[in-house]
């Protein structure tokens, strides 16, 4: 697998995960509801983004790094 997919891999999972947790909690909290399918929706939507932007940067990095040699 390459190291770029790898990388979209964990930011999608611990960023999306990290995310959701933190917006169910401040829903059951404020609103005293816990609703599933938010959780689900932050979690890809949030993951997703964050994931697409870690692997962007990666991929900038080693452009970068090799234009520097």
């Amino acid at each position: 697998m390459k190291e770029e997919n790898k990388i979209l891999i964990k930011t999608f999972l611990s960023s999306g995960l990290i995310f959701a947790s933190g917006m169910a909690l401040y829903g059951y909290i404020v609103e005293n509801q816990y609703l599933i399918w938010t959780f689900f929706f932050h979690f890809v939507l949030f993951g997703a983004v964050m994931g697409i932007i870690a692997r962007k940067n990666h991929k900038k990095k080693l452009k970068e790094n090799e234009i520097g040699k």
